[in-house]
């Protein structure tokens, strides 16, 4: 291959023209790039349900509607795991299928199974949707429209003008809007009236629905021209219904009042006490992520500055579009960063500035070459490409300067430049084709291995481009920059080269490696003892100092979430109440924690507060308030609250944890022993002082008043359960009968209720009057029995088990594995039946899975590079020598991040994959030298010292510019750093070369002898002579 390439140095301008050509291609592909947050292609199988079952307990939506359906999910072929979470009315239900099955198939399947299932559920369960989450489904913008007063008018230009404008806009798929307020028509009841008129609410309920109609009757033909003939009983404006006949010469207006009202259709929102309306915008599917944001931020922008619409003001909550440029320009300023310091280090070495533009041009050809790759593919330059780009920029010269390096030693001997080009690029070609092959061998496991395609699309997305932009440097080093270096000089006469100062400087540093080296060969097992020494006690200091967790650190992205749970019959109203409260005690310390702005947004049930920073907010002052906030916000009753470290099982199980987050899952089959037993759990972690803060999630229990109907009673005195329930409906809270189209041409809805339905009590239920045909109005006391009973708040289950969840925060100075180790001597002291079992569940599950499938692909991708090199160095021992290098580096970037006070998470797995493929390179090409100088001849010691004098420079200089060009990374502004946080795969890189090259020139000639020695001793045992022992140790240079 070496001779191969010599061809080319005597052929610039063909050289010339082939990187012009993958200059314009690249270019070209670069200018049609789509920009995108995530990778296309991220579609999972699994599916979401959401099913409507009103007026339904936990427990019936899981006998009545889970249940069923359940039995069915079950059968479809690929199903791993169906979970369920049934609520008071109505549940979600997801469906985990094989990684290996269709998105679109496995849609499909549950769309049948649910037809199936609807079959045995009651007659009024008939609403749900689905939902199959892929990378598309992130929401394009979240924002807020701050409104001056709560005026109807700006609601309707919201719902009429905004939103038809937005969903007309070229790339927007859907426009939600919460938090908008209906006017509505409420028909009050008078309990007394109707009960002394003996009239029956269910009857007027019914004339009230089936008069407010329009219904086709036939046509009718005049002349020439047909006519549709329709019957029109809509009401058109509140007189109509207050004179609605309801019987006995009776009109609605004698028994009701009848009037409008304005209530809020689901939820309350609120940012910086203003009242807003929510809004979510999701992307249509192709669509450009960055260009459709900025469209849509210039439509709003246009439509405030209406004058009608006049202090309606945007606030921007999320936007992808800004997060993606906002990422992308991080990254690309840490890549020209760290190109620049590439750059110096070259110059401070080489000190010849023709030489270091040389050099330097792999960088952009190399990435030209990948986002080629990118563009043809059919991918886009995302946040995973773009991070694989700026990984690899460090690593893209060092090919060039080993081919570089070695041609300027061979020149110091006086020949000609042409003749140091062709022997330069003969002497490492194989050597740098080997280091650069190993380092892409690395990601072959972990790009086309596993069973998860949406893993697989996002490692391929991460690791293509790297390895595409080394194949490029690869052809930059052994092609482009020898013929280069030989066409400018063409004209110069062949002289030895001077010295710089700076390879004294390298010599210096191969000098100090030579004493150390010949320590290490003259008493080889005692350097071995040494550095395995050296080895294990980094590796148990490591672990006592680093800091480890799943998830990410919910205070580096500079907001703060106090989550908060209403106790039920919470009305809307006393909900705003506790909220507002809370929102003003924020508004009293905003100068003081330096707050950007407090959103709020709650239901009946519960809601959220996110407390903004602004940007480059420290991480400590973060933490420091949401501790001010645990101690000192104030209580309300019935409120439960949760800052920072809530741990919800968002209705499936899996936790929302933040870097001290933990989940514990307990499956049985009786949900009362679960609970108590999510109880004790709790109880004993907190004595432990495991955790700080304890959440027994859906563990907790809901209090009810069952009311007992007395069957045969209800027969006996003629009362139809249809009017029974609705009677009790319309007394508790209200229903909607129909609708009404006003003549202005607003749409209202009709709601009716008894006047007294907010204060009525226990004892007024029991007074509720229920119509019986035989005796006229009877007490609902005489028909039933009042119980308060303990009911389930929420029921989980998966695959047919009762599950339960504990959450919380793990105490400040308790680890992952102490946690873990914790909660596993817990659970061995409580009695455990038959049936039960407990798993960690949330993110630490999912991380440790996708950790030990990390793990699994670095060991198979260190044993390909093991198989290569033993492949291209037709050697055993070789390759075995060069990966001794490799525990020594992973103990270096380790203490990396302990140094570094970087938490070791599951981006770290990345970071040794590439410092698998990376470290080694150093080893190949020490170890290429010294072989080839054996074969010239040399004795073995002789070799070494040769080797290690000739190539350390060249492995200073790779090195360093690899470590520099990382250096951005680890260092960038944590305020401004949004998004997937690269800064532990850049430490555990940088920190891990940096020991291993520091150590190569020992560990690498050490194993190298040991390894042979004892191949000579099996060759002599195997031929039958009497093996003795090489002394090698006392070699001289």
């Amino acid at each position: 291959m070496s001779n191969f390439l010599a061809h080319f140095i005597g052929r610039p301008i063909l050289v010339l023209m082939a990187a012009l050509t993958i200059g314009v291609i690249g270019f070209v592909s670069a200018t049609k790039l789509q920009v995108a947050m995530m990778p296309s292609g991220m579609a999972s199988a699994n599916v979401s349900l959401f099913i409507t079952a009103n007026d339904m307990t936990p427990n019936e939506v899981e006998e009545q509607v889970y249940e069923p359906l359940e039995g069915e999910l079950m059968t479809i072929p690929g199903v791993k795991n169906v979970w369920g979470s049934c609520y008071a009315g109505g549940c979600r239900v997801g469906i985990e299928m094989s990684p290996a099955l269709d998105p679109r198939l496995a849609a499909a399947e549950v769309r049948d199974r649910l037809q199936r299932a609807r079959t045995q559920w009651p007659a009024h369960v008939d609403r749900w949707f689905s939902w199959r989450e892929t990378s598309d489904s992130i929401p394009l913008m979240f924002f807020a429209f701050a409104l001056p007063d709560h005026s109807q008018r700006w609601f309707e230009m919201i719902d009429k003008e905004v939103k038809p404008k937005l969903e007309a806009l070229d790339g927007v798929g859907q426009v939600s809007v919460w938090g908008m307020v209906d006017e509505s028509v409420r028909i009050l009841f008078d309990r007394d009236k109707l009960r002394a008129l003996r009239l029956n609410i269910s009857t007027i309920l019914n004339r009230l629905r089936n008069d407010n109609l329009s219904v086709p009757v036939g046509e009718l033909e005049d002349a020439d021209t047909s006519y549709i003939v329709r019957a029109d009983l809509r009401y058109h404006d509140l007189e109509t219904i207050r004179g609605l006949p309801i019987g006995r010469g009776l009109r609605l207006r004698e028994v009701a009042e009848v009037r409008p009202a304005r209530s809020l259709r689901d939820s309350i929102s609120r940012v910086n006490g203003k009242s807003t309306a929510m809004g979510l915008i999701t992307q249509a599917a192709g669509s450009n992520t960055v260009d459709t944001a900025k469209n849509v931020r210039a439509l709003l922008d246009e439509i405030s500055e209406r004058p009608e619409l006049d202090g309606l003001k945007t606030i921007y909550m999320f936007d992808q579009g800004e997060f993606i440029e906002h990422s992308l320009k991080t990254l690309v300023r840490s890549a020209l960063t760290g190109g620049a310091l590439a750059f110096l280090v070259l110059l401070l070495f080489l000190r010849r500035l023709k030489m270091t533009l040389v050099i330097t041009l792999s960088l952009p050809l190399s990435l030209l070459v990948a986002l080629s790759v990118i563009y043809m593919t059919g991918d886009s330059l995302n946040i995973l490409s773009m991070a694989g780009l700026t990984i690899a920029l460090g690593m893209l010269v060092d090919n060039s300067i080993v081919v570089l390096e070695n041609i300027y030693r061979i020149k110091q001997h006086g020949v000609s430049w042409y003749q140091a080009c062709v022997r330069g690029v003969q002497e490492v070609g194989t050597a740098v084709f080997l280091a650069t092959i190993t380092t892409i061998a690395v990601f072959l496991p972990v790009i086309f291995a596993g069973d998860n395609p949406s893993m697989q699309t996002a490692l391929l997305s991460f690791g293509l481009p790297l390895c595409m932009a080394l194949a490029a440097s690869l052809f930059v080093a052994l092609v482009l920059l020898p013929s280069m270096t030989a066409f400018v000089h063409r004209n110069q006469e062949a002289v030895a080269v001077p010295t710089s100062t700076s390879h004294k400087l390298g010599s210096r540093f191969a000098a100090l490696q030579t004493r150390l080296l010949e320590f290490g060969l003259r008493y080889r097992f005692a350097t071995l003892l040494i550095l395995v020494g050296l080895a294990v006690g980094g590796t148990l200091l490591t672990n006592a100092t680093i800091k480890s967790g799943v998830g990410g650190d919910d205070s580096r992205r500079g907001q703060i979430t106090i989550q908060f749970d209403f106790e039920r019959g919470t009305t809307l109203k006393k909900a705003n109440d506790r909220s507002e409260r809370w929102e003003h005690w924020l508004d009293e310390r905003r100068k003081k924690w330096n707050i950007k702005s407090v959103s709020a947004r709650f239901d009946r049930l519960d809601g959220r507060l996110n407390i903004a920073f602004p940007t480059g907010t420290p991480h400590e002052h973060v933490r420091n308030i949401v501790t001010e906030i645990k101690r000192d916000l104030p209580q309300q009753p019935g409120v439960e609250f949760k800052v920072h470290s809530k741990v919800r099982s968002n209705d499936d199980g899996r936790a929302k944890e933040s870097d001290r987050g933990f989940m514990v899952q307990l499956q049985g089959h009786d949900a009362e022993h679960l609970r108590q037993w999510a109880n004790a759990l709790g109880e004993a972690l907190t004595k432990a002082k495991l955790a700080s803060e304890v959440d027994l999630g859906n563990a907790g229990q809901q209090k009810e008043v069952r009311v007992h109907i007395a069957r045969d009673r209800m027969q006996e005195l003629g009362v139809d359960p249809g009017v029974l329930f609705g009677t009790m409906r319309s007394g508790l809270r209200g229903q909607q009968v129909s609708r009404i189209r006003h003549v202005d041409g607003r749409d209202m809805r009709l709601i009716a209720e008894y006047d007294d339905a907010a204060t009525m009590e226990l004892k007024d239920l029991k007074e509720l009057q229920i119509w019986s045909q035989k005796t006229g109005f009877r007490r609902l006391g005489d028909l039933a029995d009042f119980k308060f009973e303990n009911g389930h708040e929420r029921i989980f289950r998966r695959n047919g088990v009762l599950t339960v969840w504990v959450g919380g925060s793990r105490s400040e100075d308790v680890d992952h594995d102490r946690f873990a180790a914790g909660v596993a001597t817990i659970m061995r002291s409580m009695p455990i039946p038959r049936g039960y079992r407990w798993t960690f569940g949330g993110s630490w599950r999912s991380q440790n899975e996708d950790a030990s499938a990390l793990l699994t692909a670095v060991m198979l991708g260190a044993t390909l590079v093991l198989i290569v090199m033993g492949v291209l160095f037709e050697s055993i021992v070789l390759p075995i020598a060069v990966f001794c290098t490799l525990p020594f580096a992973i103990v270096g970037g380790r203490s990396g991040l302990a140094i570094l006070g970087v938490m070791e998470d599951n981006s770290m797995w990345f970071g040794l994959l590439i410092l698998a493929g990376v470290i080694v390179n150093n080893g190949i090409v020490l170890l290429d030298h010294i072989v080839r100088l054996q074969k010239e001849g040399r004795q073995r010691g002789a070799a070494i010292f040769r080797g290690v004098q000739d190539r350390m420079r060249a492995i200073l200089m790779t090195a360093s510019t690899t470590i520099v060009g990382l250096t951005p990374m680890i260092f960038v502004d944590a305020g401004a750093q949004r998004g997937i946080s690269y800064v532990a795969i850049a430490s555990v890189v940088a920190a891990g070369l940096f020991f291993g090259t520091m150590l190569t020139p020992l560990v690498v000639p050490l194993a190298y002898t040991l390894l042979d020695d004892a191949r000579i001793w099996l060759s002599r045992l195997v031929h039958g002579a009497q093996p003795t022992p090489t002394e090698v140790s006392e070699v001289t240079a």
